[in-house]
């Protein structure tokens, strides 16, 4: 686990020291990068998945989840200064700001991974999957002071690749 991790914070601090990109595309680039490691990585986490979303496991996934967000922070508070100077992103604290902007997808993973490990999926579910994650992009926009429709950071696409079963 501590390897793949690694992997994980090479690619991304190789987005955040990419001079080429504007501070929209490493931001949107961050979260993809995540996204695509987990995609790759999905039999290992949804195995992952089924034991810390048993109920006994909650307070490991809390605690996991919190030093993500530690590990991840000054990461995205870099990207999110980097917009402040191009004038993009309209924040007064860009530490404070990506911590809250890192919790942002907490909420979204609480609702699709038990969806993903469940044995039943019903369609009810799957809409309100699908309407997160246009709120989920919208909210990260309205902390950042964007405008709306201004980042990408889920597609429906990723979803589709989440719901290919392969249990």
């Amino acid at each position: 686990v501590r390897k793949l991790l690694e992997q994980v914070d090479a690619g991304l601090e190789a987005i955040i020291a990419d001079e080429s990109l504007n501070a929209v595309e490493k931001f949107e680039e961050f979260f993809w990068f995540i996204n695509r490691w987990k995609i790759d990585s999905k039999p290992f986490l949804i195995q992952t998945a089924r034991v810390l979303y048993q109920d006994q496991n909650v307070l490991l996934r809390y605690k996991m989840q919190k030093e993500a967000i530690k590990t991840y922070n000054s990461m995205l508070a870099a990207i999110i200064e980097q917009g402040m100077v191009e004038g993009v992103f309209h924040v007064t604290y860009p530490l404070a700001t990506a911590e809250v902007v890192l919790m942002i997808p907490r909420i979204f993973e609480d609702t699709l991974i038990p969806f993903l490990i469940s044995d039943e999926r019903d369609n009810e579910m799957l809409e309100h999957i699908q309407q997160q994650i246009v709120v989920y992009s919208k909210s990260v926009e309205r902390v950042l002071g964007m405008t709306t429709a201004s980042l990408n950071l889920f597609s429906l696409d990723d979803l589709e690749a989440w719901l290919v079963d392969d249990k």
